[in-house]
């Protein structure tokens, strides 16, 4: 039985909600999609077969071996000072190192968002493979090193040769003077997954607004074709709709990166962060636990553990949870 005051008028776009709870509606508004980046002249002056632009060649022609082979002849590194050039650099937010979990065939979490999956034998290695980049391999800058340089510039200075990066970042590539780049997948882990991350902003609106009419209207406007090509013809952001993702203006002919399609089949491999209600306190208890990791002090195994033992208690006391559908 429904309780509560009597409903407000639903909008008149809209059908009434069951019960008549006021809604808010919500509109997409970009979905970028996540993808490695690189250093065309680098690769060219090593000798190394670029990687492939699209998803479906790269399951056999680039995978974590032969990636490893191409960011250790990149790295031209001195470990101690931190200086030279690194063949890889990321970050260590969620989307950057799940993604290698996904790659590798594995999950973080059960479908339905009630426990972690840190401990499994495939996330434990993809979190070690991330780690070793940087203090086995030595191919990737310490967070020491990127939290005192910017991201970006690194990349287009030529102080790293690949990065994982997004749409948001095309206007900064393409305004650094003679730098040429390109975009390419992840690589495959164990089993030939595919998988990125992504995942967009949005509008909202509240459905008990009394202005109704016109709060309609100025959404069809800025969720239109119009609207949404002036905002993503500059290239920073990725639009929603399909039609203007490849628009000519959004992705132009000869200008980098020269695989913009990417982002758009990306969509069919993203992986969007776990939906769960007090996901904020997870991720940063993760964050936490994962700090010791990246910076050489602990072992996957020892990071991942932690992670559980922290994280279980706090999925199992979430008021709500969307299962992921995979």
């Amino acid at each position: 039985m429904c309780r509560g005051p009597p409903p407000p008028k639903p909008l008149a776009h809209h059908p009434g909600t069951p019960c008549g709870y006021i809604v808010t509606y919500g509109f997409p508004q970009d979905f970028p999609t996540r993808a490695l980046f690189y250093n065309v002249e680098l690769f060219r002056r090593a000798g190394i077969t670029p990687p492939p632009g699209d998803y479906t060649t790269a399951t056999s022609s680039w995978t974590w071996p032969i990636f490893l082979e191409a960011a250790r002849k990149l790295t031209a590194a001195d470990a101690a000072t931190g200086t030279g050039a690194y063949g890889w650099n990321t970050q260590f937010g969620l989307r950057q190192y799940s993604v290698w979990v996904y790659s590798n065939g594995a999950e973080l979490f059960n479908k339905e968002l009630t426990e972690s999956l840190f401990t499994e034998a495939k996330v434990v290695d993809s979190l070690q493979w991330m780690a070793d980049l940087i203090h086995r391999h030595g191919a990737a800058p310490t967070r020491q090193v990127t939290q005192t340089e910017k991201y970006d510039t690194m990349f287009t200075t030529g102080r790293t040769a690949m990065v994982e990066s997004l749409p948001g970042a095309l206007n900064t590539y393409r305004a650094a003077q003679g730098f040429v780049f390109d975009v390419a997948p992840i690589p495959s882990g164990a089993g030939g997954a595919r998988a990125c991350t992504g995942g967009g902003s949005g509008y909202g609106m509240f459905g008990g607004t009394k202005n109704e009419d016109a709060a309609w209207e100025f959404f069809k406007f800025i969720e239109g074709p119009e609207a949404q090509l002036a905002h993503a013809r500059s290239g920073a952001t990725f639009p929603s709709r399909k039609s203007i993702q490849l628009h000519p203006e959004v992705a132009v002919a000869g200008r980098a990166p020269e695989h913009f399609k990417l982002f758009v089949d990306g969509q069919r491999y993203v992986r969007l962060d776990p939906q769960v209600s007090n996901w904020r306190d997870i991720e940063a208890a993760i964050d936490t636990e994962l700090g010791p990791l990246w910076d050489g002090q602990r072992s996957a195994r020892e990071a991942a553990t932690a992670v559980k033992r922290i994280v279980d208690p706090m999925l199992k006391e979430a008021a709500a949870r969307k299962p992921r559908d995979q």
